[in-house]
């Protein structure tokens, strides 16, 4: 029973790291492919300058990631995310973004880390509706997260993520109009 409950833990365990929900941070390794339904992302190489933990240094450092991103087998190209002490660094694409939360392990002056050691853990979130229109994504394309709406207000004609029982009280307020987008 016991081995069971371990087992089930362990396959669990592999199932999220390899697998995406937006704006939950995830886990990958080196060379491994993460995705999200038609969203591919592979980590296809790292360096780590950053000061090893037993050493005091003047500079901190950082860590550099390189990121292969495909959707729909199309390619989105490499992405370059940087972790250091000052920043969480996010790049846009499409309709999203990705930053780059956490790298483990930290570096340690005795100890070399091969790339396979390294457990990087990483964010995808959904661009907000203003951003996605200001990169050139078209309303037509646009998506919201599930449960909500896209309409576009009435004032300056803005697109907004909305839930949808909420719709009706803002078209009577003249906040929107009745049109809505649906995903």
């Amino acid at each position: 029973m016991v081995l069971a409950l371990v087992l089930i833990g362990i396959t669990s365990y592999a199932f999220a790291d390899n697998t995406i929900q937006l704006g939950v941070p995830f886990q990958i390794r080196f060379n491994q492919t993460a995705t999200m339904q038609e969203l591919q992302i592979k980590i296809v190489n790292l360096t780590d300058s950053r000061c090893p933990s037993d050493v005091t240094c003047m500079w901190q450092g950082q860590a550099k990631i390189l990121i292969a991103i495909n959707k729909n087998s199309q390619n989105f190209g490499n992405f370059s995310l940087i972790l250091n002490d000052k920043n969480l660094e996010a790049r846009s694409f499409d309709h999203y973004s990705i930053q780059l939360i956490k790298v483990d392990p930290s570096p340690i002056s005795t100890k070399k880390i091969h790339l396979s050691d390294y457990d990087l853990t990483l964010k995808l979130s959904l661009l907000p509706p203003l951003k996605q229109l200001k990169s050139g994504i078209s309303l037509g394309q646009f998506s919201c997260l599930q449960g909500l709406t896209l309409v576009i207000k009435s004032e300056d004609n803005s697109p907004a993520c909305i839930k949808s029982a909420t719709i009706p009280k803002l078209v009577a307020r003249g906040w929107t109009t009745a049109i809505s987008y649906s995903n």
